[in-house]
């Protein structure tokens, strides 16, 4: 695995998600009740928070304007979506202003089962182990943003967490203290017989990186980024980008949340603990 591919990614902002950038409109083809298009971007990853239209054979898409022209260069899909069952395929595109025309960042016409594991970078995409599509592409500016669905027959498209952002990339490999440990959590009941009976389980996982910063202005970008994700906001996580097959949803855990530490020291690092977003239960 190269240098860049050990790398790691955190995708806090989401462009989508018009709780963070409340001046952003998000808008859609079709926002059905109980399935609105402001559903594709809650960070929840219930079947309820879901952006599903209604209609079959149709041209179905979710876009926000930001207003100003804002940067994106990570695409993630959480599992639960259905665009894997459509012929057509779905495409991210991006528009300077109102009065050009939509730029194709990235499209995917590849089949649920056919996402292989591989860098986040791969052409196609690559899928989590929870079946999530993760895309890396190069840096692209626009101040529109839009996720188009193609017509295909008999098929109406379910969306659910979009993520699109400028991930944090330390130009440093990321140093992991047990990335991918396993927290298993379940209720349990004892009987007066002491007899154990135990509810359904779901394995998260949860662990720290230590990133150490080889610049002052890449301190001042991290900061940014962790300044939201210690508010408890959903973010996306990829150990690393060689390896983008292992990305998950996190959130920060309760626990004390640190800071870079000897401020006046060019090489400032931090411990950043986290904690998988609602996994599936098993």
């Amino acid at each position: 695995m190269s240098r860049r591919d050990a790398r790691s990614l955190w995708l806090v902002q989401n462009l989508f998600d018009d709780l963070q950038f409340s001046d952003h409109l998000l808008t859609g083809s079709s926002s059905p009740s109980g399935a609105e298009a402001y559903r594709v971007a809650t960070a929840r990853r219930s079947a309820i928070d879901t952006w599903a239209p209604v209609s079959e054979n149709s041209t179905h898409w979710v876009q926000v304007d930001c207003v100003i022209p804002r940067p994106a260069s990570l695409l993630v899909i959480d599992r639960g979506s259905n665009l894997g069952t459509s012929a057509a395929g779905f495409y991210l595109e991006g528009r300077y202003s109102t009065g050009s025309s939509w730029v194709t960042v990235w499209g995917s016409t590849e089949a649920n089962g056919m996402y292989g594991p591989g860098a986040s970078t791969s052409p196609y995409g690559v899928q989590t182990y929870e079946g999530a599509i993760v895309k890396e592409f190069g840096p692209q500016v626009f101040r529109f943003w839009r996720f188009r669905i193609p017509p295909s027959t008999g098929y109406a498209p379910r969306v659910r967490n979009l993520a699109l952002g400028l991930p944090f990339e330390a130009s440093e490999p990321s140093v992991s203290n047990d990335w991918d440990g396993t927290q298993v959590n379940y209720d349990s009941a004892a009987s007066p017989s002491n007899w154990r009976g135990t509810g359904r389980v779901s394995n998260t996982r949860e662990g720290a990186m230590m990133y150490r910063f080889t610049s002052y202005g890449e301190y001042l970008t991290a900061k940014r980024h962790l300044s939201e994700y210690e508010t408890g906001v959903a973010s996306w996580f990829v150990p690393r980008r060689g390896r983008a097959e292992e990305s998950m949803c996190v959130q920060i855990p309760p626990v004390r949340f640190p800071k870079p530490v000897e401020p006046g020291n060019l090489f400032r690092s931090v411990n950043l603990p986290y904690r998988e977003h609602e996994p599936l239960a098993l």
